[in-house]
């Protein structure tokens, strides 16, 4: 719908001069576009002939102006809707307790409340980007030795035959 790549960027360029530039039945057809109709039906709610649907909305302008309106609906619409349904589960008694701790998680998370283990684990950690060699070589060392601790000896059976007497089954 929105083009190739030239046009993406120019749509990119010209965003902010879009909304002015359109006729009413081009703001029409953006408007039909993002409701969900094809560019055909789109252009004959807006009354534009038919078959040129396709073509105008790769137009630049058109692109732009439907990409602005998708943004517009989301912040104005799908915001407060979401965040709606977000209160109706953490607050539904009778919604698993999962699915209401989830939407329980996400609200505190939106409002910018930080959980417990990730505020804990924060205050030491610094950007690997940011480290010298000597911290990066300190960190391997910690990792490699949580590793170890925490790896389990795997020990092959015991078959009874000395080395002399097993098989290689590579030769």
């Amino acid at each position: 719908m929105f083009g190739d790549r030239r046009t993406r960027a120019k749509m990119t360029d010209n965003r902010m001069l879009v909304a002015h530039e359109l006729n009413a039945r081009e703001r029409e057809f953006a408007s039909a576009l993002v409701d969900g109709l094809n560019p055909n039906e789109a252009a004959a709610r807006a009354g534009i002939p038919s078959g040129s649907g396709h073509a105008l909305a790769r137009h630049v302008r058109v692109a732009a102006a439907v990409h602005m309106e998708v943004h517009r609906r989301l912040k104005v619409e799908g915001a407060p809707l979401g965040l709606s349904v977000l209160f109706s589960v953490a607050k539904n008694v009778n919604a698993p307790a999962g699915v209401r701790v989830d939407a329980a998680k996400t609200l505190l998370s939106r409002a910018g409340h930080i959980e417990p283990r990730a505020e804990a684990a924060k205050p030491d950690t610094k950007d690997l980007s940011d480290m010298s060699q000597e911290e990066l070589r300190k960190v391997i060392d910690q990792c490699e030795s949580r590793l170890a601790d925490q790896a389990t000896p795997v020990n092959a059976p015991a078959t009874g035959l000395s080395p002399a007497q097993a098989i290689d089954m590579f030769e």
